[in-house]
């Protein structure tokens, strides 16, 4: 998220009303200043013995190259990949997952 305190409210909204309801353990949160991030996930977890990695976007915001290049190489290691977008700070998140291949 390019906002941090926009992605700091929409990433820890989503763990309180998402991620921990759905009995995931939180293994990370990225809390490096934006520019040194590099492309890692927002938020990693473990259920089951699955790991789950995190996008977390809002408003006009996108996953750039180099997020996707990221997030596909955790997809092809096994990890589910959930892309988190809120349109706007009150608005419900919408989801999509990546299942596992």
């Amino acid at each position: 998220m390019k906002s941090s305190k926009q992605g700091k409210v929409c990433e820890d909204r989503f763990i309180k009303e998402n991620i921990i309801p759905r009995g995931h353990k939180v293994l990370g949160i990225d809390k490096r200043k934006l520019d040194t991030r590099g492309g890692w996930p927002d938020i990693i977890t473990v259920k089951d013995g699955e790991v789950h990695v995190y996008e977390v976007k809002s408003g006009n915001h996108k996953i750039d190259d180099h997020q996707m290049e990221v997030l596909k190489a955790l997809h092809n290691l096994g990890a589910i990949v959930h892309l988190i977008h809120f349109e706007t700070l009150d608005s419900e998140p919408t989801e999509t997952v990546w299942s596992r291949h």
